[in-house]
């Protein structure tokens, strides 16, 4: 989703901020339900076929976290069935949902922050206050998905010299402990190149070529808003929901139907964004 990138790194901040934190804070499931179909959305428009084996994997780490609630916990005031005395309850299973929920929306809308927020923008964002905190949070994100592909380097070229073919776990812990060992050696190389580049030091220049525009202005305060919005909703009870011993939704008002209706357009910002421009080339080129 190369258009929502262009935006500039503090308001790509704010919005991931707002949107994140209120997925991570909120227990209501019709904020988490938003929040889960904006990423999804934002996450297919921007890599289609990875995105789609991704979601794979979001399911069954869904239906995995949303079944151990009910397994740990028999709290609840209705029983579904009994195993060996302990009571499988409605309103576990509904809070072991929620926690599903919740996990995987913040886990894909941290997957698009670490696409559109680059280890530059967040190097530029917090290099001079917090210059070894920047470095550290930078690389843990980039060194992610690297080990990924470098496991994957590791296990093929494993196959293509017929060397562990039938070893299975084996194999697999065999790539992961490589991959691991070149991620911690190229690790080092990144601190020692960025030492030697004065990175830290006093005085130390840098070039950014990121202005703040108008529609980074109002994005800031889109999301600053939507996000004090909907706190303010919790706290006078407007999106309150409760689990135990009972499942109680909040009651329909019209505080909560906005709330809903500000926080489900935020979530969709990167979606419509990207939908917008692809709409605005096809016009181009048909006029060509």
């Amino acid at each position: 989703m190369k258009s929502f990138s262009s935006f500039h790194p503090f308001s790509l901040f704010c919005f991931y901020l707002s949107v994140i934190g209120i997925a991570m804070f909120s227990s209501n499931p019709c904020i988490l339900g938003l929040a889960l179909i904006g990423a999804m959305l934002s996450t297919i428009f921007s890599k289609s076929r990875k995105s789609l084996k991704a979601f794979f994997g979001y399911l069954f780490f869904f239906l995995a976290v949303s079944l151990v609630n009910p397994l740990v916990s028999h709290e609840g005031q209705t029983p579904l069935f009994f195993v060996n005395g302990n009571a499988f309850t409605l309103e576990a299973v509904i809070y072991g949902v929620k926690n599903g929920l919740m996990l995987v929306a913040v886990l894909v809308w941290f997957r698009t922050l670490n696409e559109h927020l680059d280890t530059d923008k967040q190097l530029y964002l917090f290099g001079k206050a917090l210059p070894k905190t920047s470095l550290i949070l930078s690389s843990v994100l980039r060194f992610v998905p690297l080990i990924k592909r470098q496991a994957v380097k590791v296990s093929e070229t494993q196959k293509a010299m017929g060397l562990y073919a039938d070893e299975g776990l084996k194999s697999a812990l065999r790539s992961t402990s490589v991959s691991v060992s070149w991620a911690l050696e190229s690790s080092i190389e990144t601190a020692d190149t960025m030492r030697s580049r004065g990175y830290g030091l006093k005085g130390r220049t840098r070039y950014s070529d990121y202005r703040f525009r108008l529609r980074d202005g109002i994005l800031c305060a889109v999301s600053l808003s939507v996000a004090v919005t909907v706190i303010f909703a919790h706290v006078f009870g407007a999106l309150t929901t409760s689990f135990y011993p009972a499942f109680v939704l909040p009651k329909p008002s019209t505080m909560a139907l906005i709330t809903y209706a500000l926080y489900g357009t935020l979530a969709s910002v990167p979606f419509i964004n990207e939908a917008k421009e692809q709409l605005k080339w096809h016009y181009l080129k048909s006029k060509i």
